[in-house]
């Protein structure tokens, strides 16, 4: 337990050469119960600049980790010297308890690339798997019906991927690479109308988005159909918006994020996200002297958004399994922590996409 600043050695020697790690701290604190925000800043002994860790994530097993460093391990063994500092809002006797330094491998994004309907990879499907899928849902058959016949497999699997408008325009529905069922339901469906400007985009699959008014939080709230869901399958929700074009600084701060009333046992803490992607954590070069910004390559971050092809950006906000008997209710809270407005962020909607 530290009540003060404090400084670790990490230590490398048992990890495998030419692999990039994150160095992370694993702690508890109790400035927020099960909060993410993190109390310290850090540098390296060599360096006179502090960085800030962007956010902590909570484990499974109840610490917080949150990233400190990035590096590449050329050498047996080095050996890091960080130095905490915890600013004076910080009060001494919220105690800080270490768990100690964890070294991870880096993750990397997988980029899926469908750029026109004939530029992906297919896979053999046939009109079985396909009737199979859409069985359990009429609209889905009705759509079909006229194309299933006439058109090619790899013409129809890309028309299946890119996706189509179901139930009025009220939902879209696709299929991922592996065939399991996505769909999106339209901002008017998850928003609470009089809070937010309705206009018409091109670029959106429904009529209308939604443009968020003066307000320092929203609020999430929809159903969600078992039957437009593949069973036995993790699925997570994306939330699809973009910021204005002068948004300057404003967005750059944490957001508050918090699932509300629950049914289910999963994910029922509060947590901070982005809506832009923060500064990427300072990377260790071979010389320890010499630390840069600029990320090794594309980086898979949790709770950091990412730019899509179709020029939305999308935010994981939830994660649950797919297999429940009808619907369940979601209900999701955003604010963010520095009082700063949501003025002019447009949303499309939210996307179910298996993890």
């Amino acid at each position: 337990m530290i009540d003060g600043d404090f400084g670790v050695e990490a230590d490398t020697k048992f990890l495998s050469t030419h692999i990039t790690y994150t160095i992370n701290l694993v702690f508890k604190h109790h400035l927020w119960d099960n909060g993410p925000y993190v109390p310290f800043k850090y540098k390296l002994e060599e360096e006179a600049q502090y960085s800030t860790s962007c956010v902590a994530h909570l484990r499974e097993d109840g610490w917080l980790m949150t990233e400190l460093y990035q590096f590449t391990s050329y050498q047996k063994e080095n050996k890091f010297r960080i130095r905490f500092v915890r600013p004076s809002y910080y009060s001494l006797h919220r105690n800080l308890v270490l768990e100690g330094i964890e070294f991870r491998p880096v993750e990397h994004e997988k980029h899926q690339n469908l750029k026109d309907e004939y530029n992906v990879d297919i896979k053999p499907i046939s009109y079985s798997e396909i009737e199979k899928m859409s069985s359990d849902h009429p609209e889905i058959t009705k759509w079909l019906e006229d194309r299933v016949h006439s058109t090619s497999n790899k013409e129809l699997f890309c028309l299946l991927r890119k996706g189509f408008s179901i139930n009025n325009g009220e939902k879209w529905f696709s299929v991922d690479e592996n065939m399991k069922k996505c769909h999106m339901l339209p901002a008017r469906a998850i928003l609470q109308e009089e809070k937010w400007t309705w206009k018409s985009l091109q670029e959106s699959r429904f009529d209308m988005m939604a443009e968020s008014r003066d307000t320092n939080s929203f609020s999430i709230a929809c159903v969600i159909e078992s039957q437009l869901l593949s069973p036995q399958t993790t699925y997570a929700s994306y939330l699809l918006y973009k910021l204005p074009k002068n948004h300057h600084s404003v967005f750059e701060g944490p957001i508050e994020v918090e699932n509300i009333d629950l049914k289910i046992d999963f994910i029922t803490h509060k947590r901070l996200i982005y809506l832009i992607t923060p500064p990427h954590v300072p990377i260790i070069r071979p010389q320890l002297d010499h630390l840069s910004q600029s990320p090794l390559s594309t980086r898979k971050i949790k709770g950091h958004p990412r730019l899509r092809e179709d020029g939305w950006m999308e935010l994981k906000v939830w994660e649950f399994p797919g297999d429940f008997a009808t619907t369940i209710s979601m209900r999701t809270c955003f604010k963010s922590c520095d009082k700063w407005n949501f003025t002019g962020l447009s949303v499309q909607g939210i996307e179910f996409r298996p993890l």
